[in-house]
C-alpha cells in the first residue's frame, strides 16, 4: 500500500514576522514532499512546490510525498497518494510540515501502515 492519507507527518506552527507585507502566512514542506494544490489551484501559481505565502484564513492544501527511494539495488520514484490538509492560518503564521527521514521503499511502506497526523 502506498503512502495514502495516513503518512506520518508532524505539523508544527512557528510564529514569526513575515518579510512580505502582502501575505499574512507561509506554509512550507520538506524537499521530500511537494505542494500540489492550494485552494484547488496549482501550487505553481504561488511560485514554488515547497513553500507558499497565503492570506490569513482557512485554506485547503494538497501535498504528496515524492522521492527517489532505494529498493534492493534499484532506485525508484516513490509517490504517495495526495494528502489533503485543511488548515487555518492566523496573521503572521509560519506553518511547516515535518516528516521522518525515509530513504527506502520498505521504510515508506512501513510508515504508511502506522502513520498519523499531529498538529500543534
Amino acid at each position: 500500500m502506498f503512502l495514502k492519507n495516513r503518512i506520518l507527518v508532524f505539523v508544527t506552527v512557528l510564529f514569526g514576522s513575515m518579510t512580505s507585507p502582502l501575505m499574512a502566512a507561509t506554509f512550507e514542506v520538506p524537499r521530500s514532499f511537494e505542494i500540489m494544490y492550494v485552494d484547488l489551484e496549482s501550487a505553481g501559481r504561488f511560485g514554488s512546490d515547497f513553500k507558499v505565502d497565503l492570506d490569513a484564513g482557512q485554506h485547503q492544501i494538497v501535498v504528496r510525498f515524492n522521492k527517489l527511494l532505494r529498493s534492493g539495488g534499484d532506485t525508484q520514484v516513490f509517490q504517495s497518494e495526495p494528502i489533503v490538509l485543511d488548515l487555518q492560518f492566523e496573521k503572521d503564521t509560519y506553518l511547516t510540515l515535518k516528516a521522518p527521514y525515509i530513504s527506502t521503499r520498505k521504510q515508506a511502506e512501513a510508515n504508511a501502515k502506522k502513520s498519523t497526523v499531529y498538529h500543534s
